[in-house]
């Protein structure tokens, strides 16, 4: 859609692969060698980090679920977001702080705030359909509480 690849989870696996064995930073994350696994270790870790902040954002931020989502919510947390992957990983891959190092700069910004975007726009979709979920939920229970409590009556 954006003429842009996919983000390269290699590089993560790769990267998570070789902090354990206790080599934190490197100059360049392509200087590292392959590893076994370093595409699937990749995408793993990025989906259960994924899934943990947007626990943390239904269970914080929208006080689970008791508040209203909004756009504008969802949006500046999955912005706030964009420090990780903009200021600590790019560094940690060799790439310097805002990919400052990296031979397309703006465009790796400017991808990064596209996916997040994307992330916060997913998390308030999910937010208002469980939301929604939720109210009917409390409004069956309430239904069905108020007919036993006809029929005890």
């Amino acid at each position: 859609f954006s003429g842009h690849p996919l983000n390269n989870f290699e590089s993560l696996g790769r990267y998570l692969v070789y902090i354990t064995q206790g080599h934190p930073l490197v100059e360049s994350i392509q200087q590292v060698p392959a590893v076994p696994h370093d595409v699937l270790i990749g995408w793993i870790i990025h989906f259960s980090v994924s899934l943990a902040y947007t626990v943390f954002y239904i269970s914080f931020v929208e006080k689970g679920l008791f508040l209203k989502p909004s756009l504008k919510k969802s949006l500046v947390y999955a912005w706030s977001l964009l420090f990780f992957p903009l200021v600590v990983v790019s560094y940690a891959f060799g790439q310097g702080f805002f990919h400052v190092n990296s031979p397309n700069t703006i465009q790796a910004i400017l991808f990064s705030i596209y996916c997040h975007s994307c992330y916060g726009i997913g998390l308030f979709i999910t937010t208002k359909v469980l939301y929604k979920s939720r109210l009917e939920i409390f409004k069956e229970a309430k239904e069905h509480h108020a007919k036993v409590a006809s029929t005890e009556g």
